[in-house]
């Protein structure tokens, strides 16, 4: 059974045998742009997205000159495609493969190009986005 306790702003949840403790953010809509700086602060309780130069895959960096960058948070019904060629994919479903737990899929700070999903922590960047150049992770 899944455990989930709030206390103090604090989520403490059971999830595969291990206890985890993070701050809830708050359920409204949020929204932050990104010009390419290499530290991104998402706002309380969301923690921040780091960028690192990467010399095998990233966002690549022309993209990012060229782009309409915001973080923010799952709405229903994004899609992305992670490999060249491959399928077009529902968050809902590559979140459930990767064992993402429910409480947290709310919480992942989302990368956006307009309205293109373009990153997912933990799962990865959009086929056509990726190349050498700025790795983005995030630290909740």
């Amino acid at each position: 059974a899944r455990v989930l306790l709030l206390h103090g702003g604090r989520a403490i949840v059971r999830h595969r045998g291990r206890v985890i403790v993070e701050a809830v953010p708050q359920v409204d809509s949020w929204e932050v742009s990104w010009h390419g700086e290499r530290v991104v602060p998402l706002g309380e309780g969301r923690g921040e997205v780091r960028f690192a130069e990467s010399a095998e895959e990233g966002i690549a960096t022309e993209r990012i000159a060229a782009g309409h960058w915001r973080f923010g948070p799952r709405a229903g019904g994004e899609r992305i495609r992670l490999r060249p060629g491959g399928p077009t994919r529902t968050l809902k479903n590559l979140l459930q493969e990767h064992a993402v737990p429910a409480w947290r899929r709310a919480r992942l700070p989302l990368l956006f190009d307009g309205d293109r999903l373009v990153w997912v922590p933990g799962i990865g960047i959009a086929a056509d986005y990726r190349a050498p150049g700025l790795l983005p992770t995030w630290h909740p």
